[in-house]
């Protein structure tokens, strides 16, 4: 049951007749109320004059469009896809010039290693262990032509017994090889951080 409504006046600008027969009553729906008038539809670029809102008509595409997904493509077409490349090397000492022929052999490795040129990289995060702070490894990167890719630079926890003077990188590319066909690259003496995907060398 519908509570009882207050008997309140509907006679309101706009509304049409019916509208003053709509009273509260114990019913089981609740009257309707309906205007007079109802304004136009009107697009989201229609202009306005002094009659009111004036109707347009917005072109409409002929069919859906449609964007296929990876596994849609065909033979003859080549997916390319985002991935994510990890990669270390451990240096000698805290020596600028260590620490940026490092960074460049280790950025090196991974791109050579990978059959990846500098237009493939979108994006490079390094960090260093905290050890570590004589140069920025995005620097060495500079240096090997990688001006227009966004590279930032962080230090790594330090963490009580972890592996000293380490340069870690993950580098956002844009590869056309499955996931498991990516090659991370552990070198020198940081290969002991991660055996089960170290690639020897």
């Amino acid at each position: 049951m519908v509570p009882d409504l207050p008997d309140l006046a509907m006679r309101t600008p706009g509304r049409s007749d019916r509208n003053d027969k709509c009273r509260a009553s114990t019913q089981q729906q609740p009257c309707a109320i309906t205007l007079a008038r109802p304004f136009p539809e009107c697009s989201l670029d229609a202009q306005s004059d002094k009659r009111g809102c004036r109707r347009r008509e917005i072109p409409r595409p002929s069919r859906p469009l449609h964007l296929p997904f990876p596994s849609e493509a065909t033979e003859s077409e080549t997916v390319i896809r985002v991935r994510a490349i990890r990669g270390a090397i451990q240096v000698t000492d805290d020596i600028p010039d260590l620490v940026m022929a490092g960074t460049r052999e280790l950025i090196t490795e991974v791109l050579d290693r990978n059959g990846l040129s500098g237009e493939d990289v979108i994006s490079i995060l390094f960090t260093t262990t905290p050890d570590l702070s004589s140069a920025f490894p995005a620097a060495a990167a500079r240096q090997l032509g990688l001006h227009d890719v966004p590279l930032m630079c962080a230090t790594e926890i330090g963490v009580p017994g972890a592996l000293p003077r380490v340069i870690r990188l993950m580098a956002h590319v844009e590869s056309a090889v499955p996931r498991s066909a990516i090659r991370h690259v552990y070198l020198h003496g940081a290969a002991e951080l991660r055996r089960d995907v170290a690639v020897p060398g």
